[in-house]
């Protein structure tokens, strides 16, 4: 099953209307998480770890997802 939400996931997150709000506001928390880490490292370094935090916030989201749908399918069942 979670094989089959995480495609879900993958191929509807694109068309979903909030995608591009949602994707703005993790662009700015996450820019905000790393203002103090632009003169600290390299820019080599500060773009592998924005890269980390952009993929980590991905598989988050794609987490969140799933769980979700288990809930919500979860409270269906139950009533």
């Amino acid at each position: 099953m979670e094989k089959l939400l995480s495609s879900i996931f993958d191929n509807s997150r694109e068309a979903h209307p909030k995608t591009k709000l949602i994707e703005r506001k993790i662009t700015d928390e996450i820019t905000n998480l790393l203002k103090p880490y632009e003169t600290a490292l390299s820019p080599s370094d500060y773009e592998k770890l924005r890269d980390l935090l952009f993929e980590s916030s991905l598989i988050s989201e794609k987490q969140g997802f799933i769980l979700g749908f288990d809930y919500a399918k979860t409270l269906l069942i139950t009533k």
